[in-house]
């Protein structure tokens, strides 16, 4: 399976941060909080209370957007069937990273878009990226996420930020040979590629590994169900993110229309 986001893609020219000072624009100074360690998320009457090391707050919702693992640990209410299905999640060693071409070959081949996500047939997924999309220049980037099983033999151990000689080749050549499935001569591009890692990661952990079944059994569902006004990011390859997270807002701020 695989799908690509074929609609175009647009950048601020201020940043993407600057959505969130036009929003932060709207509301009370000092009502956002940021470098707080949250210790608990729960109910009350009104809606819900969060609890940090700088103070308590309360609010009408709340929306839960940390890692997979760390969703117990911050809320109490959470039952113990919700909690079984988190503790069958494993952990995944995944390749993150950049590979800067000397031309953006992949526009010739019919790749316009943001991304897509491809599944491997043996297990496994692979995110790929244009992080160049309506720039200028020649160049270009793309952004790649690499599961288990695939990431394990590509990378060994964490190799700086400039991935050089057979690491570097490794990877670029399972991501044009992948691409490749679907956009024919993608592998046979003999430009440069330069690969930077985005983390260092494949020493530890990273990501949910999504267990056969967890669909169709209804588990994933569960997963995003609210407890209360308790509201739960969904999770992608890649985990939890800012992505899911204000998708899911954008739900629950429907329910107040």
């Amino acid at each position: 399976m695989a799908y690509w986001y074929w609609d175009n893609a647009y950048h601020l020219k201020q940043g993407n941060y600057a959505i969130i000072e036009a929003l932060m624009s709207r509301i009370p100074a000092g009502s956002v909080k940021l470098n707080e360690v949250v210790s608990s998320v729960t109910s009350t009457p009104t809606g819900v209370q969060v609890d940090s090391d700088k103070g308590t707050y309360t609010a009408d919702v709340a929306i839960v957007s940390v890692p997979w693992d760390k969703v117990e640990g911050i809320v109490p209410e959470l039952s113990t069937a919700r909690a079984t299905v988190l503790d069958k999640m494993l952990d995944a060693h995944c390749i993150k990273a950049n590979l800067q071409f000397s031309e953006r070959f992949w526009l010739d081949l019919g790749m316009n878009g943001w991304g897509g996500y491809i599944d491997y047939p043996e297990g496994g997924a692979i995110c790929v990226t244009d992080e160049t999309e309506n720039q200028t220049g020649t160049e270009g980037i793309l952004g790649c996420y690499i599961n288990e099983p695939q990431s394990l033999g590509l990378w060994e151990t964490p190799q700086g930020s400039h991935v050089r000689g057979a690491g570097a080749d490794r990877i670029a050549d399972a991501v044009l040979a992948k691409l490749d499935e679907f956009w024919p001569a993608t592998q046979y591009y003999n430009g440069n590629v330069q690969v930077f890692e985005w983390a260092s990661d494949n020493s530890t952990p990273y990501g949910p590994v999504m267990y056969t079944g967890i669909v169709r059994n209804g588990d994933y569902a569960t997963l995003r169900d609210p407890i209360d006004k308790i509201h739960f990011a969904a999770s992608y390859v890649y985990d939890f993110g800012l992505t899911s997270a204000t998708h899911r807002a954008m739900d629950v701020a429907d329910l107040f229309e």
